[in-house]
């Protein structure tokens, strides 16, 4: 074995190991979590709701479930979002053309308008 794949296969452990403590500890943040509210909130819904603790637990549980997926699904979707920003597509000459030349219009009919204080709208757009 070379050199070169000794480091490869030495970065490969190296990046197994720190994946797999990172997830032990998450999951020990999330038992910590369930278990210090379960004891702290445990006497409270006893008394109002007539919960076990394993029941609190497991609404407990649930609720962090509830958390990690909608934060995952979040930021699924707003990375979708930044990367439909960074991934435009590049316009041909003759697009591009009526694009600016629509843009400049557009500025100038707001231009127009802030002067003017009024806002005339063409037959062909869209209001409400």
């Amino acid at each position: 074995m070379t050199a070169e794949r000794q480091k490869i296969r030495a970065a490969e452990w190296l990046y197994r190991w720190n994946l797999s403590s990172s997830i032990i500890g998450i999951v020990f943040t999330i038992l910590t979590f369930m278990g210090v509210f379960t004891l702290v909130l445990g006497p409270i819904f006893t008394e109002r709701f007539g919960f076990t603790y394993f029941q609190t637990a497991l609404l407990l549980f649930l609720f962090v479930l509830g958390v990690i997926i909608g934060f995952g699904v979040y930021l699924d979707k707003v990375l979708k979002s930044l990367r439909a920003l960074l991934e435009a597509e590049a316009m041909d000459e003759s697009k591009k053309g009526v694009f600016l030349a629509e843009l400049d219009r557009s500025l100038a009919k707001v231009e127009q308008s802030i002067r003017e204080k009024s806002w005339p709208i063409e037959p062909h757009e869209r209001v409400y």
